[in-house]
């Protein structure tokens, strides 16, 4: 692969970390947490302007029946985030090219 490519860009919250656990930790459950996230996703990817994710998170955890207090609980947590078993494997892989990150959330969150 090098030398076809200069630089691969990976999104921190869906390839880079396994944030999907810790929304069902958060939540209580794996079905409200899944729930949680994919609604996060939803308003996330329909933003025209941009807008704070933690109101997002927030907003999507009231579609999702979650209480409030919730996302606020998400955000203190944010440090539990690990990454998925297989990346640091996916990034050895890649010498000489440069990486980088995508993501939706603050810089704050990232």
């Amino acid at each position: 692969m090098p030398g076809r490519f200069e630089a691969v860009a990976f999104d921190l919250l869906t390839a880079l970390v396994d944030s999907w656990s810790l929304f069902a930790r958060v939540a209580g459950g794996e079905a409200p947490g899944r729930s949680w996230r994919l609604a996060s996703l939803r308003r996330v990817t329909g933003q025209g302007n941009y807008r704070p994710y933690e109101k997002i998170l927030a907003e999507a955890a009231a579609d999702a029946g979650l209480p409030p207090g919730k996302a606020a609980e998400l955000h203190a947590r944010w440090g539990e985030l690990r990454p998925w078993p297989e990346v640091p494997g996916v990034l050895a892989r890649l010498p000489g090219l440069r990486l980088a990150i995508v993501a939706n959330c603050s810089q704050a969150l990232a």
